[in-house]
């Protein structure tokens, strides 16, 4: 997170919705997946930051409609859209839609700035944002004007699309963004006939997304199928997420849960450890080795306050199924763990406890190099 990054009043989480490539389903994702937190009880609002191709207003059947504004304080405040219990606002509320957008990047970005800081939100506990595809100024502008928790990458399993999200995976590492990626979301994964559900027919390819999500340790979250009656939703303005008979309901309701999940992991390791008081080494105390280079006792501060890192997590793992176990502080300063998730040994789920662990552990001790699982 960028420490001149600005906190939008009432908004609690930021969740970005990106992709390299357009033409994936990255709108569709994020408007389901709004409703999917919204169904959890959470209040939930959905940000069309596309603004060369703004399509939210589409997929929601509200194209038609106008914002209402007052103004206050000389200041002029916008009123967000209500559907679907989503507080909603778009780029595409104030422009000709028969018309080309033709601006450039410092206009493009004082606009969205304005949709966001202008906007009366109330209370939202997540903020999902659809960012045009690419890595362009409108993408770098908001990872570093607001305070954003995390990012959610949508791709296709076709090679072209899979070489520009990882430019986009790339981008969110730079040490002038670095915001967390949860994970990825397979678009268009397969395709499946509404009258056989169970058959899976890869057109697009299968397994692509696999290295990808292997070269930068994130999870691929979920797979979305390609079903005919998911673009008849957008065409008639009601995502499939509302209907909880359609065959990508569960997909949806599932990556929802582990978004909320893996927020809630972030946000125990965003919050100040305290390692005032000793803590106390039961299991591992044999794993306490001395380094040449470092005496003993400042390697047993560093475990006392890794395993403080660990023991402030650990509840947010356990809430959701899954666990962590401290093992050992090597001589290279890296931590080794055990770690159960939420669906038993699946790889997908150990590794996004693992880098919410690896987040808290190197917040609480900047030395440590990275975190190893160990089975």
């Amino acid at each position: 997170m960028i420490p001149s990054a600005e906190k939008i009043k009432g908004v609690k989480n930021i969740i970005l919705i990106s992709s390299g490539k357009g033409g994936v389903g990255k709108s569709t994702i994020a408007a389901n997946l709004a409703i999917s937190l919204s169904n959890t009880g959470a209040k939930v609002a959905l940000i069309d930051a596309d603004i060369y191709g703004p399509s939210i207003p589409n997929l929601f059947g509200i194209e038609n409609e106008q914002i209402s504004a007052f103004e206050e304080d000389g200041k002029t405040v916008l009123m967000p859209f209500e559907k679907y219990g989503i507080k909603l606002i778009s780029i595409g509320f104030f422009v000709d839609p028969s018309k080309a957008l033709v601006w450039r990047g410092p206009m493009a970005s004082n606009a969205l700035r304005q949709l966001f800081t202008d906007t009366r939100w109330g209370e939202i506990d997540y903020m999902v944002v659809d960012l045009p595809p690419g890595t362009g100024d409108i993408q770098i502008s908001i990872a570093q004007m607001f305070e954003v928790t995390a990012t959610i990458l949508v791709s296709t399993p076709q090679q072209l699309a899979i070489a520009d999200v990882r430019r986009a995976a790339d981008m969110f590492c730079q040490k002038n963004i670095e915001i967390p990626i949860l994970g990825l979301v397979e678009n268009m994964a397969y395709f499946t006939p509404a009258e056989l559900p169970n058959n899976k027919y890869y057109i697009f390819g299968k397994g692509g997304l696999d290295i990808l999500a292997q070269d930068f340790r994130f999870p691929i979250l979920c797979q979305i199928p390609l079903v005919q009656s998911l673009a008849e939703s957008g065409a008639n303005g009601s995502p499939l997420a509302l209907n909880d008979d359609h065959i990508t309901a569960p997909i949806f309701k599932d990556l929802a849960q582990k978004v909320i999940a893996q927020i809630k992991v972030l946000s125990s390791s965003e919050s100040q450890i305290s390692t005032d008081k000793p803590v106390e080494i039961v299991a591992n105390k044999t794993n306490i080795q001395t380094n040449s280079t470092m005496d003993g006792k400042t390697k047993t501060e560093m475990v006392q306050k890794v395993i403080a890192a660990i023991e402030q997590v650990r509840p947010y793992l356990q809430a959701d199924g899954g666990d962590v176990a401290f093992v050992e502080l090597t001589d290279d300063m890296i931590v080794k763990v055990r770690l159960h998730g939420a669906c038993g040994s699946c790889p997908h789920s150990t590794a996004t406890l693992k880098d919410g662990v690896e987040v808290a552990v190197k917040r609480a001790v900047p030395e440590i190099v990275a975190v190893e699982q160990v089975f």
